[in-house]
């Protein structure tokens, strides 16, 4: 499992993705190799995946993972769908803009 992404690293991460749009080829290796820190493009994929997720449960109103009790129709294990990630990651991820696909 990798070290948890400190907010730093997250609000380079962000700046990186807006640089590299989704047509970009190698996209993912090259926003590792700006984030830096020794990430490799399957943790930077993942985050981005896990982060997207956590945007989709957010607009849906299903915000039992962060402590909230929205009912939306997203997460259905019991509010763990973090990908590991502690609830203060989770919840430092509503000040992220992710571009969209």
């Amino acid at each position: 499992m990798s070290p948890p992404w400190t907010k730093r690293q997250n609000k380079l991460f962000e700046k990186v993705l807006a640089r590299y749009d989704e047509n970009t080829p190698d996209r993912w290796q090259k926003v590792a190799r700006d984030v830096g820190d020794g990430r490799s493009a399957e943790e930077v994929k993942r985050h981005y995946e896990e982060l997207e997720q956590d945007v989709k449960h957010i607009e849906e109103g299903d915000l039992r993972q962060y402590g909230g009790s929205g009912t939306g129709s997203g997460n259905t294990n019991g509010g763990s769908s973090g990908g590991g990630r502690s609830q203060e990651q989770r919840i430092n991820t509503k000040d992220m803009h992710l571009p969209t696909r």
